[in-house]
């Protein structure tokens, strides 16, 4: 049983490897096969992609999902998925304040949003525009979703379409680069929304712009 589920863990190889000889991604997946030892049929898992790179983090994704289509319910957090690990979830559940803004399939998450006169930007990740909602970068709606969304009860966004939220974005996303690589300002393209993305934060992150400013001001009286 044991060595089962090492091989579909992809441990096989490393059943006699000393535990911090493991890689990030090999510890984490045998922290899952340790839970699997007992054959639970839920795993629960707090954010299992946490210091994991994007590949490692994508390899415990894909295999949590294996295991789902196994028959096993597992549920986990994960705090701002890419749009490639978004897709790999069947289910979302988003929190905010304690209620429920959003639950259904990843590929209904822009539908929602859009039926709530919210309506994601080009090129941008679904998941990081709803935490920006949630978050009050837009003003407060979390009331709105939560409504909208009936703290939870509301099934409507469950059902899975064709598209999958992954494609729309990455591929606007390819055109975009695309696009811009057959411009002579694609350099000044590319600074101008860095320099528009890098203002924005420091612009809500009030902690930075403060410590910044108490740092110059030291600098300047020493």
């Amino acid at each position: 049983k044991v060595n089962m589920i090492l091989k579909n863990l992809g441990l096989n190889d490393r059943k006699s490897t000393y535990i911090q000889n493991l890689s990030g991604g090999q510890q984490r997946r045998l922290s899952i096969a340790l839970e699997l030892v007992d054959d639970p049929s839920m795993l629960f898992l707090d954010e299992p992609t946490t210091g994991l790179d994007a590949s490692s983090s994508t390899q415990c994704l894909e295999l949590l999902r294996k295991l789902s289509q196994q028959g096993k319910t597992v549920v986990c957090t994960i705090h701002t998925p890419s749009a490639n690990h978004l897709k790999i979830f069947d289910h979302l559940f988003f929190m905010a304040q304690g209620s429920c803004i959003y639950q259904g399939s990843s590929v209904n998450l822009i539908p929602f949003l859009s039926d709530c006169g919210f309506f994601c930007p080009e090129f941008y990740n679904p998941s990081d525009y709803l935490m920006e909602i949630a978050n009050g970068d837009y003003g407060s709606q979390n009331d709105q979703l939560m409504k909208k969304i009936l703290n939870g009860a509301n099934e409507q966004y469950r059902k899975n379409e064709s598209k999958e939220i992954v494609e729309e974005f990455e591929i606007s996303r390819t055109s975009k680069i695309r696009s811009m690589n057959h411009t002579t300002t694609s350099f000044l393209n590319q600074l101008y929304f860095l320099v528009q993305r890098n203002t924005l934060i420091l612009v809500r992150d009030k902690t930075i712009m403060s410590v910044s400013y108490t740092h110059l001001r030291a600098h300047e009286t020493g």
